[in-house]
């Protein structure tokens, strides 16, 4: 499987069944692709997840969906990076958590996967995800 089957996978089961708000998907996945761009990964990382909370996307891991409606974009954003590096990148990472994230995601390899992966997530937001939605 290819980066960009991966995210069209994630798009499809994650934010098109389990999301009450998929436009705040698109949203913050353009917005959040931009910032770890030009500002980096970690920061933009570490960014949303202090929005979604560690716990609340715990629980999102868990299949319960305890986000508001602010929340959703960004605990769905992390939730689709920790999945990538578990299940597509194969990395020894078992909690989503900032310490580990940032463990990770300090390797310039998987930082340039992971903003590859952001890229086609956007892109495949974009495509599937009405704006009136």
């Amino acid at each position: 499987m290819e980066i960009n089957e991966y995210a069209l996978k994630f798009i499809n089961e994650h934010v098109l069944t389990r999301m009450n708000n998929k436009k705040e998907f698109r949203s913050r996945v353009r917005d959040l692709y931009h910032t770890a761009y030009f500002d980096g990964l970690i920061p933009t990382v570490v960014f949303a997840l202090a929005k979604a909370t560690e716990d609340k996307v715990k629980n999102l891991d868990n299949g319960k969906n305890e986000l508001n409606k602010t929340e959703e974009g960004y605990g769905f954003f992390i939730l689709a990076i920790f999945k990538f590096l578990k299940e597509f990148l194969h990395i020894n990472i078992q909690k989503i958590t900032t310490e580990e994230l940032i463990r990770v995601l300090k390797d310039k390899g998987i930082e340039n996967k992971t903003l590859i992966y952001m890229r086609w997530l956007k892109y495949f937001a974009e495509a599937k995800i009405e704006t009136g939605e």
